[in-house]
This record gives structure tokens, sequence and C-alpha cells, in this order.
């Protein structure tokens, strides 16, 4: 399991084209993308006025004027959720300028910003740190579902490295037992059996988690142990055993 890249040098974020038809209905709203200095967004713009042709619109769309610079910062992020199944993350975004807080991709979010709120939580998940990970997942708008760029959750990395105690405060926390992860279709009960985790195993099973679900290449968990069991060497007596 490799370990978060994070990217700690601010990243801001890239203007976009955004293609405006020539006509469009009344109350049509249309996304202006605004960078600004320091922590950039994007802010949005709603253009309702149907007689404007597209010259005129393109005119209306905001520029990156230094008087209105701190329009749009963010403060820091207050949420989390995984959407598209566990495919992306949004977060709930806290505004310097006293806007209602409001969620975004974090694909529109500076790096760093999201560094700063996920690193302790997957710091906690890959360390299998109980005591960090009880605090963080007690935070009121934080997803105990949030996914890693392979989207893989914080009960995956507990359950193969066979934290018992993790794995139990996060299925209490209203984790998916079932997730799988983009990256081989691998649950919890995959990586407890891939890596010869027996007690986590014995958990998730008691939990309810699914021993049927399977991975991208068919397999069960069982039939993931299975494989490895083919392989383990036999003169280990205490690796074959497990």
């Amino acid at each position: 399991m490799d370990a978060l890249s994070v990217n700690r040098s601010l990243s801001s974020l890239k203007l976009r084209t955004i293609t405006i038809p020539s006509s469009f209905p009344s109350q049509q709203q249309q996304l202006a993308l605004k960078p600004n200095h320091g922590t950039r967004i994007f802010t949005v713009y709603a253009i309702q006025n149907q007689e404007k042709d597209l010259q005129e619109t393109q005119e209306t769309l905001p520029r990156n004027n230094a008087d209105d610079e701190s329009y749009g910062e963010v403060n820091k992020i207050i949420g989390s959720r995984a959407v598209g199944g566990g495919a992306a993350m949004e977060y709930l975004i806290e505004w310097k300028d006293g806007h209602a807080p409001s969620w975004l991709l974090s694909d529109y979010i500076a790096k760093d910003v999201v560094a700063e709120y996920e690193s302790p939580w997957w710091t906690a998940a890959k360390k299998a740190d109980e005591t960090a990970l009880q605090r963080l997942a007690e935070e009121e708008m934080r997803d105990v579902d949030a996914v890693d760029q392979d989207g893989r959750t914080a009960l995956i990395f507990v359950s193969g490295l066979g934290s018992e105690p993790c794995v139990k405060l996060l299925a209490e926390a209203g984790a998916n037992l079932d997730h799988r992860d983009s990256s081989g279709g691998l649950t919890a009960l995959h990586m407890a059996a891939g890596y010869v985790k027996p007690g986590v195993v014995k958990v998730l099973l008691e939990l309810g988690a699914d021993p049927e679900i399977e991975d991208d290449k068919g397999r069960a968990p069982l039939d993931l142990a299975k494989e490895i069991l083919k392989v383990t060497p036999k003169g280990n007596p205490v690796q074959f055993a497990r």
C-alpha cells in the first residue's frame, strides 16, 4: 500500500474553457471560472439575459482583477463526502468572504488545501492509529468512506494491516464494509485475506461483510486466500498454518 502522495506546493486552479452557445433559454445558468491569487477556486456566475449575444456574454465574464482578488478564497475545508460510488471526493468549503459553505469537487480546490484536511486521516489509516482515527471519525462532516486516488478507504487499509480495533471503530462509524476499490475491485475482506489477517477476516464476517463479492479478476476473498496458500512456502510452518 503506497503512501499518500501530497503536493506541498501551493497549487492554483487553471482557467478552463467553457463553450457558451450563441442562444440559450432564459434563466439558464452558465459557469464562469475565476482564478484568484493565493488559494484559488472556481466561482459560479449566473448569466440570465437570453437577448445577449455570445460576444456580450463573454465580456461579462469576470476578470482576474486585483480589486477583487480576495473574493472566493478558501478559509478551510469543513467536511467531505465520496461521490459517484466512491469514484471522487467533494469537500465542504468555508469561504473567507463570509459566503455560505458550499460543496466543490476536489479537482476545483488547491491540492495543498485538500492535503491539509486529508493527510491526518490517511496517515492515521495507514498506521492503524486507533486514537487518531477515533478523533477524526467523530468530526461531524467527515466521510469515513473517503477514498484515495485508487478508490481505497480507511477500512481497506486497516484491514490489510490487521487492526481489529480500527476495523470495529470504522464499522461503528458507518463505514461501508463491502466497498470495492478502483484499482482491482478489492474489498476489506480481500485485503484481510490477501495479507493473511484471520482475526480481521473473522471480525468483518461477524460485522456482516459479504464474503461472495468478487474482485476484478473474479475472485472472492476465499479464492484469493487459496491462491496465496498455494504460493506460501510449506517450509515455513507458522506462515503456512495461518
